[in-house]
This record gives C-alpha cells, structure tokens and sequence, in this order.
C-alpha cells in the first residue's frame, strides 16, 4: 500500500518536473530577449527571430519557423536592418542619393536638375533636388506639390488646401512624412470629391523638414542649394483614373509600399 502511494507520489512529482519543462520550453520561446522583426515583402504580421539561429534545438525550431511562414532569411543569421542593407544599391546623381531595394522591383528615371522618380506597382516616389515655390506663402503651397497628381481626382479645382484626414509620421531626425486620405466621412467638403465605394482611399503624401511647409529645407541637410533655391520637394502617390481605383488605406499593398519608401527615404542625401 506504502509503496503504491510513493509510486503515485513519484508521478506526479514526474509530471509536476515535465509541467515545468515545457512552460519554461514556451517562456524561451515566446520571451522578449528574441530580436524580433518583420519579415521583407511579407505585411500579415509574420516575425522572424535572429538571435538564436543556429544555435541547438530551439534556434533551429526558430529559423525553421522563420522560413515555413516568412520564406524571408532561411538559413541566414542577421538583424533586419542588416539584411536591408545588404538588399539595396546606391542611385545618385549631382544633387541626390539614395538606396532602393536590389530587387529591380522599383524603377526610376532622371529628369531636370537632379529630379527622380521611383515607380513600382503604379505608386510613383517624385524627388525634387531644387524646387522653387511660385507663391509668396512661406512653406508653399498645397497645390504647388500636389497638382498633376492623384491629388487631382479629389480636388475639385487648384489652387486648394488638401480635403480629407492626414497622418504625420516621423522617417528620421529631420523629415516627416504627411499622408493624405479621403472617404464618405468627408462629403461636407464641397470642393473635394468623394469615394462612391464606402472606403477610405489614400491619394497623396509629401515628405519635408518638420516646420517648413510643403517644400524641405536644404540647409537641414547641410546645403545651400542653388542661388535663390534652398528647397527640395519630396511626393508620394499614385497613377490612377478614378478616386475609387486609389489604393485603400489598410490596403496590405499600400501598407507594405509605404515601408519601402519610408526605408529609402532614411537614406535620402542631398549634395
């Protein structure tokens, strides 16, 4: 009988150890001591882990984890910043550089002084090296930036204010970028159009120093410029016919092109 308890004793201290086990198993697992980031080209959330790639049962459950649903690193062991890194090539000229994605995915051309487009998928990234605002108002003005662009199908006429809701984020220690949407929430705005579809539609960015308007200060880069041109003017937006043919705000496309712009813009230069 004595013996019949220490053995059922002995189960439960057994099962009690395995318990333990596999909770710490799922603490090393899911902790925060991971470096975790996300995977490239991926926008549903997928992670991958880096620091314990390579390194016995649970970094290659890791990596292997990293590969079935990322498809992103493989067997490589590296920081996301360093895998970007090593994915971008340099595009310059005399007024600007800046690194874009290896893949060939974004295509670009010169025009002007220094001018740049990057086009990918109907989104178009326009850099201006030495812009010259017309108007009198300090910063310049919406229309100045804007006209000749999506911007277009939702204003009624030039030169106008933007309609619709913005959103500010920071791409680094001296720019910010500004985003543009429209939806059916802004119909008492007479002179912007409207989606018909119910969504919410981006239809124009601009990135520039923080408090300099629409136009970017050159002088925060550390350039004069040309005589009389100390600005720069950085857009985003996209070709298309129709407001409702605008990319959706949450749209995982939009979502994931934004990223890549905001990467190569950290690495913007003006000489």
């Amino acid at each position: 009988m004595l013996k019949d308890k220490n053995i059922e004793c002995m189960k439960k201290i057994i099962f009690f150890i395995l318990l333990l086990v596999l909770l710490f198993a799922i603490w090393f697992v899911t902790n925060d001591r991971k470096s975790e980031f996300s995977c490239p080209g991926k926008t549903d959330g997928t992670v991958c882990y880096a620091d314990l790639c390579n390194k016995g049962f649970w970094g290659i459950f890791k990596n292997q984890k990293c590969v079935m649903l990322g498809q992103c690193l493989k067997s490589e062991c590296v920081s996301y910043e360093k895998y970007k890194e090593s994915r971008q090539e340099l595009v310059k000229n005399d007024y600007l550089e800046i690194m874009i994605p290896k893949d060939g995915s974004w295509n670009y051309q010169e025009s002007g002084k220094g001018v740049l487009d990057l086009k990918k998928e109907g989104y178009v990234l326009h850099i201006d090296p030495s812009a010259a605002q017309a108007s009198g108002v300090e910063g310049g003005r919406f229309s100045e930036i804007a006209q000749g662009t999506a911007a277009d199908l939702v204003l009624k006429m030039h030169p106008a204010e933007p309609c619709g809701s913005l959103e500010r984020i920071s791409i680094n220690d001296k720019l910010d970028m500004t985003s543009y949407y429209m939806s059916p929430e802004n119909v008492g705005q007479d002179f912007c159009n409207t989606p018909k579809d119910g969504g919410t539609h981006w239809y124009f960015s601009f990135a520039a120093t923080r408090k300099s308007g629409y136009f970017g200060d050159l002088s925060i880069f550390g350039v004069d410029g040309e005589p009389g041109i100390r600005q720069f003017v950085v857009t985003v937006t996209y070709e298309a016919s129709e407001i409702d043919k605008l990319p959706l705000k949450d749209s995982p496309q939009r979502l994931l092109i934004m990223r890549e712009v905001k990467d190569m813009l950290k690495t913007l230069k003006f000489k």
